[in-house]
């Protein structure tokens, strides 16, 4: 007989089932509902019994309850029902969520060493702007925690490292709809930094790392600058990993050490690559790279470029930042190219001094150049000792991928006759890029640039000190450096040049965008000759896994034909 009823029960439990079905007056708090309860979780369990499903439904209207208060809603109306046909069983829940809870009022204060310091009251309304949930909002738990955690975080990041929520109350009034908010803040002692200690290092002089930061014993701690030295160390060829500590015990908070753990990266690396564009054809390269001439972390490369119509050979020596902030390093460069017409041959050798500074980057170089260029029946053998400047500001959001922000780059240069130099000259240049995004994957590109060189002779100035224009990245619907001065056998360049561009960026799907553009620009002799070709089309963008692609299809006015622009690159 036992045995029997047991098989009956299980027989019973192995058929037995049940449905759920959620109406709230609002799709995103059925969601929730649906999302959290434990009476749709466990649907379908295999163990579940009528009995444990009774339990789940009796929990059921406290616990819709408790997930709608996260939401803001503490009075609502909730309705349950359940209903048997056979082994299947309904359960409903009518949900009517009322009127949500509003903000009334804020209450956020701050104890502690904050108040001692100069700036106590422009830190505390920083806070203040830091917190999202402003009167007059929706009261939502996640926000209510993210909100606080917000304007902790403006005191973690500076001078104050082991600040707390010392207490903190959300009174909510279910009459009336409204919410006070009371947030009290421990700031806890001010912290300042002591000295920088690396560990890990084995092949490279500490002074790389010591040259890379400002930090002095006793300076405020500032999580930005511990940022800042981590990312440093990571974009040098030195160091495969890089871990920075600061102890943050309230007990002892007077000049902490700042630990850095890094990892050494191999002392060579060897990298290969393939791409093609339309400007230079198919192009495979390779990079060699030595991390630590004469054991002072000096990095020595080498790099063979090979491209239909241009073929480059580079090696160099780079030294590590000084203690000033300055990068120096010299090179030797041989390169030939073929492009509308002109093909030249150079050899150059030089040297250059570089410094970045928060979003600013400057570059002082002189350089050696020589230069053999036939165009038709004209050869021409020039060459320049030149001094250059170059200033660039970078202000975008992502340095890959910019979708904000802007680039501003000024560049100068001259020569002087006979001091190996053929002819003096000067040359100057700007250019200037702006990111601006509308929100839903939608992006405007506006760019623009202009040089001019005036020499004694323009007929002696090598030509990478000229102009041509047109092709990717300049004037689309042309081809490649074919906008400059007609000559017999082809294209040369000339003394002045501009090019603008507006772009549109539309997301697709994915990684793609669609883009629509027109460019315009040209080089000439002078600016009474000077007259703007236009160009304009569409494309494709994709941010590929192995590196950027860019399709473009444009119609030169000018050219008076249809003209495609591919570049993809590659490297492994």
């Amino acid at each position: 007989m036992m045995l029997a009823l047991a098989l009956a029960r299980a027989a019973y439990a192995a058929d037995f089932g049940y449905s759920v079905e959620v109406d709230a007056d609002d799709s995103a708090l059925t969601s929730l509902l649906e999302r959290y309860l434990d009476i749709v979780k466990y649907r379908g369990n295999e163990l579940m019994s009528p009995d444990q499903l009774r339990r789940l439904y009796r929990d059921m209207p406290a616990q819709a309850a408790d997930l709608l208060a996260t939401e803001g809603y503490f009075s609502p109306k909730i309705t349950p029902t359940l209903s048997e046909t056979g082994q299947h069983w309904q359960v409903g829940l009518k949900v009517q969520a009322g009127e949500p809870t509003l903000i009334d009022t804020l209450d956020l204060t701050v104890d502690g060493a904050l108040n001692d310091e100069p700036d106590a009251e422009r830190r505390k309304r920083a806070m203040q702007r830091a917190w999202p949930l402003k009167p007059g909002l929706q009261f939502r738990q996640a926000d209510w925690v993210d909100a606080k955690r917000r304007a902790l975080q403006v005191l973690l990041t500076d001078r104050f490292p082991a600040a707390t929520v010392a207490d903190s109350e959300a009174r909510i009034d279910p009459a009336s709809n409204r919410a006070q908010l009371r947030v009290k803040y421990d700031s806890g002692p001010r912290f300042t930094l002591g000295a920088v200690s690396v560990a890990g290092l084995q092949r490279y002089p500490q002074a790389i790392v010591d040259h890379l930061h400002e930090i002095r014993p006793g300076d405020p701690y500032d999580y930005a600058k511990l940022s800042e030295l981590q990312s440093a160390l990571l974009a040098t060829p030195y160091f495969k990993s890089v871990y920075v500590e600061v102890e943050t015990d309230p007990a002892a908070p007077e000049q902490v050490p700042v630990k850095v753990t890094v990892v050494e990266a191999p002392l060579q690396k060897i990298s290969l690559g393939v791409g093609y564009g339309t400007d230079k054809g198919a192009r495979t390269e390779a990079d060699y790279r030595y991390n630590n001439v004469l054991d002072r972390g000096w990095l020595f490369r080498a790099k063979t470029t090979i491209e239909q119509r241009q073929q480059t050979g580079e090696v160099g020596i780079d030294l590590p930042r000084n203690a000033k902030g300055y990068y120096d390093g010299a090179y030797a460069r041989i390169n030939r190219q073929e492009a509308q017409g002109l093909v030249t041959a150079k050899k150059e050798t030089g040297a250059t001094r570089s410094r970045s500074k928060g979003i600013i980057t400057t570059s002082l170089g002189v350089s050696y150049l020589t230069e053999d260029a036939t165009l038709g029946d004209v050869h021409t053998s020039n060459q320049a000792l030149t001094l250059s400047y170059k200033w660039v500001r970078r202000d975008v959001d992502n340095v890959l991928d910019p979708r904000r922000g802007n680039v501003i780059e000024l560049q100068s240069a001259g020569a002087v006759r006979g001091m190996l130099s053929d002819t003096s000259f000067v040359r100057g240049y700007a250019r200037g890029v702006l990111y601006h995004s509308f929100g839903a994957g939608r992006t405007v590109q506006l760019r623009g640039e202009a040089g001019q060189v005036v020499a004694e002779d323009a007929a002696r100035v090598p030509t990478d000190w000229l102009f041509r224009v047109g092709g990717s990245g300049s004037v689309r619907g042309y081809a490649f450096e074919s906008l400059g001065v007609p000559a017999e056998g082809g294209v040369q360049p000339g003394k002045v040049m501009a090019t603008t561009s507006v772009e549109y960026q539309q997301h697709v799907v994915g990684n793609w965008r669609a883009a629509v553009f027109v460019d315009a620009g040209n080089a000439a002799e002078s600016w009474q000759s000077f007259h703007f070709a236009r160009g304009y089309g569409a494309g494709a963008r994709w941010k590929s896994p192995v590196g950027p692609f860019a399709l473009d299809l444009a119609y030169g006015e000018d050219a008076r034909k249809w003209r495609l622009h591919f570049t993809l690159g590659v490297a492994f």
